[in-house]
């Protein structure tokens, strides 16, 4: 369309159209960027139907740490909430796979916890099945909550904005750990109570994610080992009737190949 001066004339709408796809494509690479920002480059899992295998990094980053300090224990309180309506939580979230409530007071970490058949779908949805970066908190596929395993399995994402497992890192410090040394979580089939006895860095090739041994000297030598990488000294001493909590996290962008670990022993029931 020309105007009385011969120019053409562009419409208004194809202006109009031109700015709302612009505004839209802007607006859409920001939301990946700050969904990129918030979550560290590593899995804290590896793919469906994998465990990770680490071992104690003996690398530089050990050196952010200071050094080992005996641990001047602190006395747990012992606290139980009221039982938590699964039921009733599963149908607000339209999620069947939750099975727990974690929590650690005086931290971020208090979350609804899920569990279903791989180590893969909640590194990328959230509670509500929504596709992000984040991920969620999750127990181990392999972790039978109905029987007494010996290490129950728990991984989140270390998120720079501050949660899901972020916190974790923290326990480097050791007023940090002596003041935060309790867990809470709460599952179906019964509310407990943990004591934390270990932090650490790990790499590849440990094997701190082994859900159940085969036996009590198997399950022994692992929780000896669980000892012997931790940072700080607690004096706890694990006996073969000792279940195993461990939160694990990714570390820094990097090192990739590592993970905080945080793990405590059951105190209660």
């Amino acid at each position: 369309m020309k105007n009385r001066n011969g120019y053409i004339k562009k419409p208004r709408a194809m202006y109009f159209a031109l700015s709302v796809v612009i505004v839209f494509c802007v607006g859409f690479a920001l939301f990946l960027i700050f969904d990129y920002w918030r979550v560290t480059d590593m899995p804290v899992a590896q793919a469906q139907g994998e465990h990770m295998m680490l071992q104690v990094f003996e690398g530089d980053e050990s050196d952010i740490f200071e050094d080992v300090q005996e641990y001047d224990a602190l006395e747990p309180e012992l606290v139980f909430v009221p039982n938590v309506d699964f039921t009733a939580l599963r149908e607000h979230y339209g999620n069947e796979d939750i099975v727990g409530h974690l929590w650690i007071d005086g931290t971020s970490i208090d979350y609804f916890i899920t569990q279903t058949v791989d180590n893969s779908f909640y590194l990328y949805h959230d509670i509500w099945g929504n596709r992000t970066s984040a991920g969620w908190v999750f127990l181990d596929y392999d972790v039978d909550l109905n029987r007494a395993n010996h290490n129950l399995v728990i991984y989140g994402h270390n998120m720079r904005a501050g949660d899901r497992f972020h916190n974790i890192r923290f326990y480097a410090d050791y007023d940090f750990f002596r003041t935060h040394n309790i867990i809470h979580l709460e599952t179906e089939y019964e509310s407990t109570v943990w004591e934390v006895f270990a932090f650490y860095v790990a790499s590849i090739d440990f094997p701190y994610t082994h859900i159940n041994y085969a036996n009590d000297e198997q399950w022994t030598f692992m929780q000896q080992a669980f000892l012997d990488a931790s940072v700080h000294n607690t004096g706890i001493v694990l006996t073969p009737s000792d279940r195993v909590l461990t939160l694990s996290t990714c570390t820094t962008d990097n090192n990739p190949n590592t993970r905080f670990v945080l793990q405590a022993r059951l105190v209660l029931p």
